[in-house]
C-alpha cells in the first residue's frame, strides 16, 4: 500500500527540479533574508549541493547590497553557520535603516507645501476682506434715513 502511494505521489524528477530552482534563486531587493534564507536551505538539501560550497553559493545569490557589506565574512574562514549568522544580522539591520529612510520619505513636505505662510507645512488661502476703500460709502444723509428706518 505504501509503495503504491508513493509511486503516485513521490516526484521522480524531485531532484532535477531542486536543482533547476536553486540555479535560479537568487534574492531581490524587495525579498525579506529569512525567507529568502529558508528557500536557499530547502532547495540546496533537495538538490544535494554540498554543504561545503554553501557559503560561496549563499553568497553569490545574495542581492548586492548585501554582498557589499558582508565581503569580509565571505573572505573569512568562518563556517558556513556564522557567515549565514552575520549576513542575517546585516540584513535585519539594513531593513531597519531602509525602514526608516522609507518613513522619512513619507513626510517630506512638497514645492505646494513649502509655499505656505505659517512654516508648518500647512499652506493658508489668504481670502479678500472688503476694506473701507474698496465698498462704496454711504453718505451721511442716506445713513440717517437707514438708521430711522431700524
Amino acid at each position: 500500500m505504501l509503495n503504491h502511494l508513493k509511486t503516485i505521489y513521490d516526484d521522480p524528477n524531485c531532484v532535477t527540479t531542486a536543482k533547476h530552482q536553486f540555479r535560479q534563486l537568487y534574492m531581490k531587493n524587495s525579498d525579506k533574508f529569512h525567507d529568502f534564507f529558508s528557500e536557499f536551505l530547502y532547495l540546496a538539501a533537495e538538490a544535494g549541493v554540498a554543504e561545503d560550497d554553501w557559503k560561496d553559493e549563499l553568497y553569490t545569490k545574495l542581492m548586492t547590497k548585501l554582498q557589499e557589506l558582508c565581503i569580509s565574512s565571505s573572505i573569512g574562514d568562518g563556517t558556513f553557520q556564522e557567515f549565514s549568522s552575520a549576513v542575517s544580522q546585516t540584513a535585519s539591520r539594513l531593513e531597519v535603516i531602509n525602514y526608516r529612510t522609507q518613513k522619512n520619505r513619507t513626510f517630506t513636505p512638497n514645492k505646494e507645501m513649502s509655499k505656505g505662510i505659517s512654516g508648518t507645512g500647512t499652506t493658508f488661502k489668504k481670502e479678500l476682506t472688503p476694506s473701507w476703500s474698496t465698498t462704496p460709502h454711504t453718505s451721511n444723509a442716506e445713513r440717517d434715513r437707514l438708521m430711522k428706518e431700524g
